[in-house]
């Protein structure tokens, strides 16, 4: 027989926070900071820094060598940009852009500073070069305000983000118990009916939505229909005493809003005035519409079509005859 053994559940084991070790920090820092003052005040000292009375006329043996200044500011400014540049929290890209650039700037002006003393102190030069001073004696300035303007940044940002988190969510209250329900576990639960709409209060109209009407497709047998229309009646408005009828007043007989159709109607009839053919227009257009509408019903007894001569009378044209005076379209009966 196989035996099995069920084993309890195991926790995830937590993970030790380990403490970042810093003591090494104090070995490399003791021997570049003797270096970086030893330089500092030697190229102070170099560019005019030296001892100073700070109470003239109220205590003269207080006396400090200014040099000292230069190591201090500026060393201390760049551990301080250091700082805000790479651990500092809850602050904004341009403020820890400004923390990094000035921190880059503050340690290659410091590695300049100690190779020039160094320089000079070799070559055996107690006083340096003009330009040297300038630089070196607008350090404490530059110092100071970039430090002034790092700080600022930084309070502005933590007191921004301070209140961001404070702002309270809301929390809804409870709703509360009444004091004669209990609740008990062995009650089943109630089943809640679905609310009623009351008689007085009418459902909401539901939206009505706008349909585009269709506009029906223009066939080439309603055109034709509509062109013999509109040619027949400006030409018996031609024929007849007053003025001809205009696009507009055309269109509005064929039924149209459009006088693409009548301006066709009034081009075509004036190249065929102009041309001699008004006739010839007048039978191919309007012929098979009148005989059309004269034509009995197929049922009807002496179905026929009508002839030319009874279309031109119709329309109002003159009858065509042959020399011996008889109608050339006339029907035989």
């Amino acid at each position: 027989m196989f035996r099995t053994t069920s084993k309890a559940p195991t926790t995830p084991t937590a993970i030790k926070e380990h403490k970042t070790r810093t003591w090494p920090l104090y070995v490399l820092s003791l021997p570049a900071f003797v270096a970086i003052w030893s330089g500092w005040v030697g190229i102070g000292e170099k560019t005019g820094f030296g001892e100073v009375k700070l109470l003239p006329g109220i205590i003269d043996e207080l006396k400090i060598n200014t040099a000292v200044t230069l190591p201090i500011g500026l060393e201390t400014y760049a551990a301080y940009s250091m700082y805000a540049w790479l651990t500092a929290a809850n602050l904004a890209l341009t403020t820890r852009r400004f923390a990094k650039f000035s921190a880059l700037g503050s340690l290659v002006l410091g590695m300049a500073g100690q190779a020039a003393y160094h320089v000079m102190e070799a070559l055996g030069i107690t006083t340096a070069h003009v330009s040297v001073i300038i630089i070196v004696s607008a350090i404490p300035v530059i110092v100071m305000g970039l430090g002034i303007g790092l700080a600022h940044a930084m309070r502005h940002d933590v007191l921004a983000a301070r209140a961001t988190s404070d702002v309270p969510e809301e929390q809804v209250a409870p709703e509360p118990v009444p004091a004669d329900e209990t609740p008990d576990e062995d009650v089943p639960e109630e089943r809640v009916a679905p609310e009623t709409v009351p008689a007085d209060e009418t459902p909401e109209k539901p939206k009505r939505f706008r349909t585009k009407r269709v506009k029906p497709v223009e066939t080439d047998s309603t055109r034709d229909e509509r062109y013999a229309k509109g040619l027949h009646a400006y030409h018996v408005s031609k024929q007849g005493p007053g003025r001809p009828l205009s696009q507009r007043d055309l269109a509005k007989v064929m039924g149209m809003k459009n006088r693409e159709l009548a301006i066709q109607i009034q081009k075509d009839y004036a190249a065929a005035v102009e041309a001699g053919t008004l006739d010839d227009l007048i039978l191919r257009v309007l012929g098979d519409e009148l005989a059309r509408a004269g034509e009995p019903k197929p049922e009807d007894d002496g179905f026929r079509y009508l002839s030319e001569d009874e279309i031109r009378a119709n329309v109002g044209l003159r009858p065509e005859t042959g020399e011996s005076g008889e109608d050339v379209n006339a029907v035989p009966a």
